[in-house]
């Protein structure tokens, strides 16, 4: 049996097993360590003394402690003042994968979240699919056309639309991740902007889905967005074969290739922490899956290939290790080409402009 302790403030959750919950509900915040100990052998409750700082420290480091003394009170004060970095190690530190907030839409979309029921009904989706295995196949008979139209990316206008067609696509896709989650009665507290390797992508908080006990419907929150691409996809790739030439035919082209291909790339790719990743997680139940996985694989590189004998990160089962191995390691490689390919779309790109 596992709980969730929710932490307002910071917007956290904390998925704890039993161990971690007995002995939160015997701490108490103006008692020290070793009166802490007594407390709990008195309870014929056995635990390790490393074990129990492990505890205590990550109960400071997550800010989860009322501080009554004044000995704890300074030990917090002196990690927040640790913590504060310039801005130049932040960047390094945080280069990866940095969060901007800029909306707070709970509100807004609770207050319209009935007006979207259609795009939830069966109906529509029936709509959709028919729609685009019509377009797939005028788009099939058309297909030189189809292709050639790539080279109008790598215009300026071209560009340019693309840059519109991305924001739109995403926006939709956000909205899908938040409409969900609102209708199945979660919390939305903020919507911005993510920087993965400084590229900007759209975000959306959905932290509070961890509070449905149903799997089946925090799946439901996680493949909303890739759903919505791909409802895009196939509307735009119906729609591009009756459009006119000109600049709505290019737009719709955008769309239609834009929703495949980062659906199929990103957002269902498990090896990044997008949608793909927390069904993943949720699916294989696998808590807290990359720095679970990426300690296991560096545990297994360190022991059979450098010959070190370290100390292996957690207990797992023989098919749980390997999974976490495999994928770690597939996760390391899927990173490397995917940054490469995004410096290498930035450079020509950059050149184009410069031109």
């Amino acid at each position: 049996k596992r709980w969730l302790l929710f932490d307002p403030i910071q917007n956290k959750y904390f998925n704890i097993a039993v161990d971690a919950f007995e002995l939160i509900s015997n701490w108490q915040s103006d008692i020290s360590l070793d009166e802490f100990i007594k407390i709990l052998e008195n309870k014929n409750y056995d635990i390790e003394r490393e074990s129990l700082e492990t505890f205590v420290e990550f109960l400071f480091f997550n800010n989860l402690i009322l501080c009554e003394d004044s000995k704890y009170t300074a030990k917090m004060i002196n990690n927040l003042k640790q913590s504060k970095q310039n801005i130049f190690k932040w960047m390094i530190h945080n280069y990866l994968f940095v969060r901007v907030p800029l909306l707070k839409p709970d509100r807004w979309l609770e207050k319209n979240k009935n007006k979207v029921d259609f795009l939830y009904s069966n109906i529509w989706q029936n709509i959709v699919f028919v729609m685009g295995f019509f377009g797939i196949i005028f788009v099939l008979r058309d297909w030189e056309k189809f292709v050639t139209t790539f080279m109008y990316l790598f215009s300026t206008e071209g560009f340019f639309y693309y840059f519109l067609s991305l924001v739109f696509v995403k926006s939709m896709h956000e909205l899908g991740h938040a409409f969900t989650a609102k209708r199945l009665g979660c919390k939305v507290p903020t919507m911005g902007v993510a920087f993965l390797v400084m590229f900007p992508v759209l975000y959306t908080d959905t932290t509070n889905a961890w509070t449905l006990k149903s799997k089946y419907k925090r799946l439901q929150i996680v493949v909303a967005g890739i759903k919505i691409e791909l409802y895009l996809a196939l509307i735009a790739t119906f729609l591009w074969s009756f459009a006119p030439e000109g600049i709505l035919k290019s737009i719709l082209f955008i769309i239609a290739t834009t929703s495949w291909i980062s659906s199929v790339l990103i957002n269902i790719s498990p090896f990044l922490r997008f949608d793909g990743y927390y069904a993943l997680s949720d699916f294989t139940d696998s808590k807290n899956l990359q720095p679970r996985s990426f300690a296991m694989a560096r545990w297994f590189i360190r022991k059979n290939i450098l010959g070190l004998d370290d100390i292996k990160p957690e207990i797992l089962t023989k098919e749980k290790e390997k999974f976490f191995i495999l994928y770690a390691i597939g996760t390391w490689i899927y990173r490397f080409f995917l940054f490469l390919g995004i410096a290498v779309l930035v450079y020509y790109f950059a050149k184009l402009l410069l031109q």
